[in-house]
Formats: structure tokens, sequence, C-alpha cells
């Protein structure tokens, strides 16, 4: 909820598929949908992430998804998952004046410059990335994200190829 505006601020993944059963082969992106009567109805505005070094959809899955938003001061961060092909499967970080509802056109990825690239087709760098542990890991995916008020800190929760994470 924007604290501001009472308005509901819907992060949603998107998947476009060649059948129902391509799970291995589809194009995701990130999508906003708004409502300002306390959830009652939504109105779908539009993508608001897309992957960087996408493929056409069947041939493997690549893009952005597996979107946790979280507020903090001005703006909504987005951590998600960028399936690309140019680096390990690794979640990555956008964000959106909270002013602006997360509209699409105003997110941000960010980069080793910070948060310098348009949310829609812009390169970004992982924030989250695989590590060894025992066994290889080889990726990270499924971002979850909160304030944790027992430990006073923020938390990331993510799945592996191995477990869950923290």
């Amino acid at each position: 909820e924007n604290p501001k505006t009472h308005d509901l601020i819907g992060i949603y993944h998107t998947e476009v598929r060649v059948s129902p059963d391509a799970s291995d082969s589809q194009l995701t992106s990130i999508a906003l949908a708004l409502s300002k009567d306390k959830g009652f109805t939504w109105e779908k505005k539009g993508r608001i992430i897309t992957g960087q070094n996408i493929v056409s959809v069947g041939i493997s899955v690549s893009g952005a998804g597996q979107p946790s938003g979280i507020v903090i001061g001005d703006y909504i961060y987005l951590y998600f998952s960028d399936w690309n092909r140019l680096m390990t499967d690794s979640i990555h970080l956008a964000r959106a004046p909270l002013s602006q509802n997360g509209m699409p056109g105003t997110w941000e990825k960010y980069t080793e410059s910070g948060f310098a690239q348009v949310g829609l087709s812009g390169k970004s760098i992982p924030v989250i990335v695989p590590f060894e542990w025992n066994k290889k890991v080889y990726y990270t995916a499924n971002p979850s994200v909160s304030y944790n008020t027992y430990l006073k800190k923020y938390l990331a929760v993510f799945e592996t190829n191995i477990g869950f994470f923290y």
C-alpha cells in the first residue's frame, strides 16, 4: 500500500509460452496492477521489468520474473530473477519512486554505477549470486525479501539448486 495515496500496488510475474506445458522455454517479465478501491478491483498498468539478452519464445527460459518488492523510504525496491544466458541465473534489483506508484517507465535497474538503467530492457548486475557451499550451487532465484523485526535487519530468503538459503 502506498501510505500517501492508499493505492494498492500489485507486482506480478508474467509468462508467454508456446504451449501450456512448455515451462522450460517461456519468456517472462514483471508487470504492475493498481487498485484504488482497497483491492476490490485491479487495473493492469503494463510491464515494468524485462530481462536482458532475451530470446524468442520456445527456445529457452529467458526474461525477468519471480518478483519480491519492499518499500523503503521513498522507493519501492524489487528483487527479481533474471534468466539471461550471459551469466548464471541470479537475483537482480530495481527501484521506482513510491510517489509514482511504481508505474511503467519509472523503474531503474541496479548496475555497477548504482540505479542507472531503465526497467524495460536495461542492463543490470546480480545482487545475490550463486556461491560455493558443500556442493556446487548453480543458481539463485525466487527471492523473498522482508524486514525482520526480531533481527532488526532486512532478510532475503531464496532458492538454489540444493535448497533454500537466507
